[in-house]
């Protein structure tokens, strides 16, 4: 990704920035149907059918300061579709707490370096939309906040026992360019969702081809060198094996 004096944090392949450097995360989703690791590709449980791991929407939103995130509820969303959401906060002692129920923490990434910030990964797989907020998920944030960014995005035809494949996570050094570790898928036709964040309010532009950019927010809106901003992105894999580096 692109972006000028940062510290970031990825996940999903995950790594973590601060405005000398970020995070990051990568994660690959299994599909609905795949049942072992070792699964060439993705059948259904019960229909025997192929099945498809898709996105389907995103939504972001951000915070000036402690108090309540929400993040808009993705358009379209279903029944068995799996959330990934992504929460930074600066600085690392800034709490997050989820207030719906549901939510389970796959990797949190602080960076302690100059301009401290943190990137917290959430999944949630949806069983019951009567059970779901009829328009905004909300993070508590505490712990002393300056800036929580999140984006929350959708997907379909996840396996929903197991539907992270692999993550991991990092943080990186000030520059003007910060990638992902690189990861090692274990099944076949999955989608690799890649997350940045760095501490100021400025905007990515993914670089790896391949990527897609489905949510980009910071706070304040306006450019700041001592805000927050988180991007999310999501690219396919045909093959198991390594994704490598996404930047």
């Amino acid at each position: 990704m692109n972006a000028l004096r940062k510290t970031v944090l990825a996940a999903l392949l995950i790594a973590c920035a601060t405005m000398a450097g970020t995070g990051h995360a990568q994660i690959a989703f299994r599909s609905a149907a795949s049942s072992t690791a070792l699964a060439s590709q993705f059948r259904s449980a019960t229909s025997g059918t192929l099945t498809t791991v898709a996105f389907r929407s995103a939504n972001s939103g951000f915070l000036v300061g402690a108090g309540a995130l929400t993040v808009p509820r993705p358009a379209g969303m279903a029944v068995n579709d799996v959330l990934i959401v992504a929460v930074a906060v600066r600085p690392i002692a800034a709490t997050i707490t989820p207030v719906e129920a549901g939510w389970t923490l796959v990797r949190r990434t602080d960076n302690a370096a100059a301009n401290a910030n943190s990137l917290a990964i959430y999944r949630k797989v949806i069983t019951n939309l009567a059970l779901e907020p009829a328009a905004n998920y909300t993070f508590t944030i505490a712990g002393g906040a300056t800036h929580a960014t999140g984006g929350i995005q959708a997907f379909s035809g996840v396996d929903n026992t197991n539907p992270v494949d692999v993550e991991n996570g990092q943080t990186t050094p000030n520059a003007t360019n910060h990638s992902t570790p690189n990861i090692t898928t274990t099944v076949s036709n999955t989608i690799v969702v890649a997350i940045f964040s760095f501490a100021s309010a400025d905007a990515w532009a993914p670089v790896t081809a391949g990527l897609t950019e489905r949510f980009d927010i910071a706070s304040p809106a306006a450019a700041n060198a001592v805000g927050q901003t988180t991007e999310g992105t999501t690219r396919t894999q045909a093959a198991r094996g390594a994704v490598g580096v996404q930047t």
